[in-house]
């Protein structure tokens, strides 16, 4: 990351997604806060992704070849000059108006993730399924009570970002922080919003990166398990 700090970092993921960029970016770009910034990060699109962020007034760090969510997540953060980093998914599924609150949350904890308590019905069934069975496997192999762990929205200090040493290229990057943050004991924050269907195509293999996020979670648990626990992270609702 970055010396030049600022007070808030919204980090953009985006392949391909002109779509929801256009839908996203005035909105948040709106957004009446001192010291912020937003990194568009393109993980190699052939659409106008980059383009579209640029002429809004975004940073833009490209990535010449798709290499993958957690990737690009890890691009971002290294480009992030936030004390507080709110990653973001940018297919305009997540409510802009819960980014203010979540940089305010963020003075009392060192996570908040926003928790999809409505409008789950706007996420497919078969990926429901997953989400669900995947949840419980976080809470089982992390020792704490996630809600969402694998929400596409969330808030982290950038000092406890610097300690995960996050290792993921694809989209299990959400279940490695959720095991993480258990692992180094942060104090964590749900935040319950509204989902929105996405704008676009989505880019999630159900079967494919369901596998490999459980690999994930099995492969973290298994070095919980060699290294001893920790206190566990307490997600609640203030």
């Amino acid at each position: 990351m970055t010396s030049e700090h600022l007070a808030a970092t919204v980090v953009l993921p985006a392949f391909n997604e002109e779509t929801g960029l256009a839908a996203l970016l005035p909105s948040l770009l709106a957004l009446s806060l001192d010291r912020f910034e937003v990194v568009v990060v393109d993980d190699g699109s052939t659409d106008s992704t980059a383009s579209l962020a640029e002429s809004l007034g975004c940073r833009v760090v490209r990535h010449a070849a798709n290499a993958g969510k957690g990737v690009a997540v890890r691009t971002g953060l290294l480009a992030a000059r936030g004390e507080k980093v709110i990653i973001m998914d940018a297919d305009d599924t997540y409510p802009v108006d819960a980014v203010p609150e979540i940089i305010r949350r963020l003075d009392e904890c060192e996570m908040v993730v926003g928790v999809r308590t409505l409008g789950r019905t706007n996420i497919p069934l078969f990926n429901r399924f997953g989400n669900a069975v995947l949840t419980t496997a976080i809470r089982i192999a992390s020792g704490s009570r996630w809600t969402d762990p694998l929400t596409g929205f969330y808030g982290v200090r950038r000092s406890a970002l610097e300690r995960m040493n996050l290792e993921s290229n694809g989209f299990s990057v959400e279940a490695e922080i959720a095991m993480k943050s258990s692992r180094l004991g942060l104090r964590v924050m749900d935040l319950p919003i509204v989902y929105r269907a996405r704008a676009g195509a989505s880019k999630l293999h159900p079967v494919r990166d369901g596998m490999r996020i459980a690999a994930m979670i099995f492969a973290l648990g298994i070095r919980r398990m060699a290294t001893g626990p920790v206190q566990p992270t307490e997600p609640f609702f203030p």
